[in-house]
């Protein structure tokens, strides 16, 4: 693809090339050299002093930055060879359009990998056509993939091999006792059934993987309509006027029904025959949160099952946010949450509004999750509104905007360097898909002409659908020289195209690392110790075929190879393993010397603790109690008389007051448990990588003395995927405080009774019209706090700490998110790395039982020659796993031409 340089140093001389390219070639590609941002450069050139270029000029400007030391390997179906780039002007002059192609980042740098994407929006390239990733994804990338094509056949296949390895022994334990093989053999078919069971269930876990996105914003930054894009209909309501109070979850339909459920107590599951029906539910019931100040505005989380036959992301959980700015603070809690679980996450940006300090606030606290998560990379932006720039009279391009906030964030923070920001018009592409789904322009089905576009009738269509795209197409004729419209055109131009295929990319990359990668390890662990079982009995034929020199040789170095890999896999974590690991890390801790989880559980304990202090809960809980007599007061203004205490703040109140601090606490305690295990993982994942790169340079040394010496003996096999232990944040964690002392209720019904009630009973004879009553309260809610303030305030805290509520508080969020969330993955992580060690340690130790087992077996042939029967008979019993399998691992290099072509997964 060809380009041309522009320096800007001379802007007389670039605008002449940028104009002599644009009439001969409106697709012209620039590569920007010049040392000044790029979106300096472009406002340069049509800031009304200067006016270099018209708008037309530069919305039809494609340009994008040089960068001269990438490390980059390129590759497509119609070239013969790989090609070593080494700047962005050499990318693009490899680049075709027409011809897909593969970008490899040999560094590993994701922030080059972020750099090369964000110049391919600049110039609008199809992303649809480049498959670019990581070195380190490319190994594991085909692999994946093929195990996701086949998991069918190897569910299949694991199956069969369990139910004819039970008919195996159920024969062999049939035989008399007297065999000298009988007990090996049944081990060896009952290792193979444990590992036959172990594969099935991860098998299982693999074909449930749940992929999670999310949209998160300030409020009216477009996210809805983003969400409905993704949709691929209007289900999420868009009001200007309608924030949205909860988290919307949308998942596919199991049937042909919309369904509607609220998580809150009693609700049922709302049936709906169409769209509309739903969409019309949803927006009631964002009116009547947007009129209870009450609630704070907000409500539960809502389910949401869709209807769909088409949409590319029916397989994924898509939660719509709320905006941490909409009302009151607690919007900020359900989007926290959805951030927190969702696998990747599209941040919109209001293209009319930059990037406000509101946003930037709230993209910080987004920035430290996903840090904390190690997801850094799943978050996306989305520079949403850009058609709002054919409305300005001096507008800033794409390139430009994009350009501007890109180097903004990076500014908040250097791990923003990595970020991409897709300009996109989400109204743009969901005006499109409306317009096509409701059948108002069939024209549009095709490529038609401006003209043609023009000379659609109104009608009885949807109007403002239509208004909008016709506007649209002239701007795009007018500015970006567009001859012809569509669709496809529509949404291509949007930017929603290539941001969702992004989104789709990033996601299935993160459940390929945390939760694909995780099965297939486990898998591949298995297999292992299968091999081992097969490889051990061709070990013994060559050893007792061998003479007693090569004997001696092969034990000798059997022998320095066992010895090695047992030092490196030690039960426990070793120093060498902990000096991996940072200075700070978790295994690191002070008075953890020996990288002991138990360590790490205490440290979380003090933590948690500390979210319990006695103040802040005290604090917590009589801020609560104020709104609920509040309530109460206002509920039960017409039967009240003397000291009716128990109308006005319930025992239940107190109760559901101390349960909802607990749940804030443990909701807060464990999202900064999830954290602390997120680090831990990758801390242990750290130190397997240090071991099985030590075992790869042990086997390797070890192969080669073998060579060397012309024996030929099979060592156990390493892993062909990446430890990866799983984690899940709870979607919430359950505390009952119910257990609690209720004596305190007596010592703040006390204060009721001398302090607070006879006051408002003053004010009540003032107003003897309760309705009246009410309407001053209503409009003097300060005089009310201001009453609590001074005769409840100090009495209700004091008894809140005086009866130890925050420890026991403390102890119960410490059983729920530490001895059972918390034990429960540090467990499971234990597990995953006690079952590496184990599996490495059987089969050293059946590698070296070859040479021991030598004598035994030379002596009596018979005797091996039933065991490899068995065996034999083993293996044809996992004949159909194995094969499967083997399609999975097979290297890239060698998959079949077809296979090959399949490979490019959208960026």
């Amino acid at each position: 693809m060809k380009y041309i340089k522009l320096s800007g140093k001379v802007m007389a001389k670039d605008t002449e090339e940028i104009k002599k390219a644009l009439a001969a070639d409106l697709g012209a590609v620039f590569v920007y050299v010049g040392e000044d941002r790029l979106s300096n450069y472009i406002r340069d050139l049509h800031i009304p002093e200067n006016r270099l270029l018209g708008e037309r000029e530069l919305y039809r400007f494609k340009v994008c930055y040089e960068k001269t030391d990438l490390n980059v390997s390129y590759s497509s179906k119609s070239r013969e060879k790989t090609l070593a780039i080494r700047s962005m002007s050499d990318l693009i002059d490899a680049l075709d359009p027409k011809d897909a192609c593969r970008i490899v980042i040999e560094s590993n740098d994701r922030v080059e990998l972020a750099f090369i994407v964000q110049q391919l929006i600049f110039i609008k390239y199809p992303l649809e056509t480049v498959d670019i990733l990581l070195k380190k994804e490319e190994r594991d990338q085909e692999k994946v993939r093929r195990f996701m094509k086949n998991i069918y056949e190897l569910m299949q296949g694991c199956k069969s091999a369990s139910e004819r390895l039970k008919a195996l022994r159920l024969i062999v334990n049939n035989e008399p006792d007297g065999d000298a093989t009988k007990t090996d053999r049944l081990k060896d078919i009952d290792d193979s059934l444990a590992s036959c069971e172990s594969i099935g269930k991860n098998l299982l876990k693999a074909s449930n993987v749940e992929l999670k996105f999310a949209a998160a914003a300030s409020k009216k930054a477009g996210k809805s309509v983003i969400i409905n894009c993704f949709l691929g209909e209007e289900i999420a309501p868009t009001s200007l006027m309608l924030p949205t109070p909860n988290n919307c979850i949308y998942k596919k339909s199991p049937d042909r029904k919309y369904h509607l459920r609220i998580d809150s107590e009693g609700e049922k599951t709302q049936d709906f025959d169409t769209r509309r029906e739903i969409h019309n539910a949803i927006s009631k019931y964002f009116n009547d949160a947007a009129d209870n100040e009450a609630q704070g505005f907000t409500m539960p989380d809502m389910n949401i099952e869709y209807v769909t036959d088409e949409n590319n992301f029916s397989a994924y959980t898509i939660y719509d946010t709320p905006g941490p700015d909409a009302a009151f603070a607690g919007h900020r809690e359900p989007a926290e949450k959805a951030i927190r679980q969702c696998d990747v996450a599209v941040f919109a940006i209001d293209y009319t509004k930059y990037l406000t300090d509101p946003e930037a606030k709230y993209l910080e606290e987004i920035r430290k999750i996903f840090k904390s998560q190690n997801k850094f990379h799943s978050l996306i932006f989305a520079l949403n509104k850009v058609d709002e720039k054919y409305n300005d009279q001096d507008p800033p391009t794409n390139i430009e905007q994009v350009d501007f906030i890109r180097t903004k964030l990076c500014s908040l923070s250097e791990e923003y360097n990595d970020s991409i920001i897709f300009p996109t018009s989400a109204l743009e592409c969901f005006c499109a898909i409306n317009a096509e789904k409701s059948g108002v322009a069939k024209e549009l089905e095709n490529e038609i002409s401006i003209a043609q576009m023009k000379e659609i009738a109104f009608g009885h269509r949807d109007v403002p659908t239509l208004k909008f795209l016709h506007g649209l197409a002239e701007n795009l004729e007018y500015y970006n020289g567009f001859n012809t419209v569509s669709y496809n055109s529509f949404k291509e131009d949007s930017g929603m195209t290539a941001l969702m295929k992004h989104v789709s990319y990033v996601a299935q990359s993160k459940a390929r690392d945390e939760i694909v990668n995780n099965v297939t390890y486990e898998i591949d662990v298995q297999r292992i110790k299968l091999m081992a079982v097969f490889n051990e009995i061709k070990n013994l034929e060559a050893i007792i075929n061998a003479d007693d020199r090569k004997i001696t040789e092969i034990s000798h170095i059997i022998s320095d190879y066992t010895d090695a890999v047992q030092n490196i896999l030690n039960s426990k974590f070793t120093e060498d393993d902990l000096s991996q690991l940072p200075s700070n890390a978790l295994l690191r801790l002070k008075g953890n010397p020996n990288g002991d989880y138990a360590e790490v559980i205490a440290y979380q304990k003090k933590a948690v603790a500390a979210y319990c202090e006695p103040m802040p809960v005290a604090d917590a809980m009589y801020k609560d109690a104020v709104i609920k007599i509040w309530q109460n007061l206002n509920s039960h203004l017409g039967n009240l008389d003397g000291y009716a205490v128990d109308r006005l703040f319930t025992r239940e109140d107190f109760k559901n007051i101390a349960n909802k601090a607990a749940k804030t606490i443990s909701d807060k305690s464990g999202k900064d448990t999830y954290d602390t295990l997120s680090k831990l993982r990758d801390e242990v994942k750290l130190i397997v990588e240090h071991r099985q790169a030590l075992l790869k340079q042990e086997s390797d040394a070890c192969r080669g003395r073998l060579e060397k010496e012309n024996i030929s003996i099979f060592l156990p096999s390493l892993p062909e995927f990446e430890f990866a232990a799983q984690l899940t944040l709870p979607n919430e964690f359950v505390v009952d405080v119910g257990s609690l002392n209720f004596s305190l209720y007596d010592k703040i019904s006390g204060a009721f009774k001398t302090k607070f009630w006879p006051n408002i009973l003053k004010r009540l004879k003032k107003h003897p019209d309760k309705n009246d009553f009410k309407l001053k309260l209503d409009a003097d809610r300060l005089e009310f706090q201001k009453e609590c303030d001074e005769n409840l305030k100090d009495s209700f805290k004091l008894s809140v700490i005086e009866n130890n509520v925050s420890e026991k508080m403390a102890q119960s969020i410490s059983e729920c998110v530490i001895e059972g969330y918390m034990k429960e993955l540090t467990d499971e992580l234990d597990n995953c790395f006690t079952s590496m060690n184990d599996t490495y340690m059987a089969c050293i130790q059946t590698f070296r039982a070859a040479v021991d087992d030598r004598d035994k077996y030379k002596s009596e042939i018979e005797l091996l020659n039933r065991r490899k029967e068995n065996i034999e008979d083993i293996f044809n019993a996992l004949g159909q796993f194995m094969s499967a399998w083997n399609v999975v691992v097979n290297n890239f290099e060698e998959a079949p031409e077809e296979e090959a072509e399949k490979t490019a997964v959208p960026v």
